[in-house]
């Protein structure tokens, strides 16, 4: 089991632009404010969706494919960490078909086109998730490290009393 309990946070709440590629946003949001370890909550139309489905064993995720057309993805959840020196960003997803023709794709998006997309991160400043590198596609947090103080803390005065 690995638990933190984190103080420090940021909130970041926006829409990503048409035409952009949704896992590679994230990363650049990330990698631009410093975000190392967070969580992410996102509904959004995509076209040609790129998703890793797991093997029915569950020992890991199969070959990516593109999922060609419009999917809707009305609950994508997701998380950020590091992986090495880089910025891992998971996105959790069941993409549906446009006309309610049920899970079109189940799996780890890996990509694919905005045509609407809009977003909740939280990030936890005073925590990094690490993973292992080594580690294939569903590797877990190892390790949790704690960031140096990221603020100072307010310093409560108290005047003196003189006689």
């Amino acid at each position: 089991m690995l638990v933190s309990q984190f103080q420090e946070a940021r909130r970041f709440m926006g829409r990503l632009d048409a035409g952009q590629d949704m896992v590679a946003a994230f990363v650049t949001i990330c990698k631009d404010n410093g975000v190392r370890s967070g969580w992410i909550q996102v509904a959004a139309f995509l076209r040609n969706a790129v998703i890793q489905s797991p093997l029915e064993d569950g020992t890991g995720l199969g070959e990516a494919c593109v999922f060609p057309g419009v999917l809707v993805f009305p609950n994508v959840q997701g998380n950020v960490s590091l992986r090495g020196d880089a910025v891992d960003v998971r996105l959790y997803a069941a993409g549906y078909g446009v006309g309610g023709d049920g899970v079109a794709a189940l799996g780890l998006l890996q990509g694919g086109e905005v045509i609407s997309c809009e977003f909740f991160l939280v990030a936890s400043d005073d925590v990094s998730l690490v993973r292992d590198v080594e580690d294939g596609d569903l590797a877990p947090w190892v390790q949790l490290q704690t960031a140096p103080e990221t603020r100072p803390r307010p310093v409560m005065s108290v005047p003196l009393e003189g006689p």
